[in-house]
């Protein structure tokens, strides 16, 4: 089940990417069809047998999740927290975020009772057609902690297909 949700996670930071904020916002990203891949770079869960971390991020690196959506011209324009994810997310809350000048960054807190509480860091940049990231999370799942270090990558791939036109 954790293997499942980490992908998750990473998108649900991006849910609270707001609109460009202060005198920097010059930098927008270009409409299209964009392509995204979140990649575990490191797990670090208490209690775990020695090396059990680092196969745990081997194999969850090696199976990054690849999802392609189509971002309107407003969206380019002025993202919003569904964006990345289609969904709204009640059970989260973004402090500090600003989406400005080609940098993004903040912090999100999200607490569910399935998998606990997890607070996510991101730091990253963007341009016209390209994003890169690192999400940093600690979750917090029924007492046990894990640290978490994901990479979140985009690029535009040209205009938007029939597959991820919006309806």
């Amino acid at each position: 089940m954790k293997t499942r949700m980490m992908p998750s996670i990473a998108m649900l930071v991006l849910t609270a990417c707001g609109s460009p904020k202060g005198p920097a916002a010059d930098v927008s990203m270009q409409a299209g069809e964009w392509e995204t891949r979140t990649e575990i770079v490191k797990v670090d869960a208490e209690g775990l047998p020695p090396g059990m971390a680092e196969k745990m991020a081997a194999s969850m690196k090696s199976a990054g999740t690849t999802m392609r959506l189509c971002m309107t011209e407003e969206e380019a324009r002025q993202p919003r927290g569904t964006l990345f994810t289609g969904t709204d997310t009640p059970d989260c809350k973004s402090e500090d975020f600003s989406w400005a000048g080609g940098r993004m960054k903040g912090k999100t807190t999200c607490v569910s009772g399935a998998s606990g509480r997890t607070v996510m860091t991101m730091d990253g940049h963007y341009g016209a057609q390209d994003l890169d990231m690192t999400i940093r999370s600690e979750i917090d799942a029924g007492g046990r902690s894990i640290e978490m270090v994901m990479r979140l990558s985009g690029r535009r791939i040209g205009e938007c297909s029939a597959a991820t036109k919006k309806g």
